[in-house]
């Protein structure tokens, strides 16, 4: 019988992640066009969190892509 990890590492893939760089609208379209994922660091700021224009227009650009991830914000971590 095998273990619940050989079962999983067998199922797992590597995926190509782009970083956005805070240009959303050109990584974008190459993630889609290349089939790779996207790292959203356009919210880096606590205050970039609060517009809900730019949040929108992220959700545009990202939408169908997969894996999205997202560079939470760090502010406290930069006194």
């Amino acid at each position: 019988m095998k273990t619940l990890f050989e079962l999983h590492t067998k199922k797992m893939t590597k995926k190509i992640i782009l970083c956005d760089d805070g240009k959303v609208e050109e990584v974008s379209e190459k993630a889609k066009k290349y089939g790779f994922g996207i790292e959203v660091q356009a919210l880096h700021k606590p205050a970039f969190c609060k517009d809900q224009e730019l949040i929108n227009s992220h959700k545009n650009h990202i939408k169908g892509i997969q894996p999205i991830s997202f560079h939470a914000p760090f502010a406290d971590l930069c006194p």
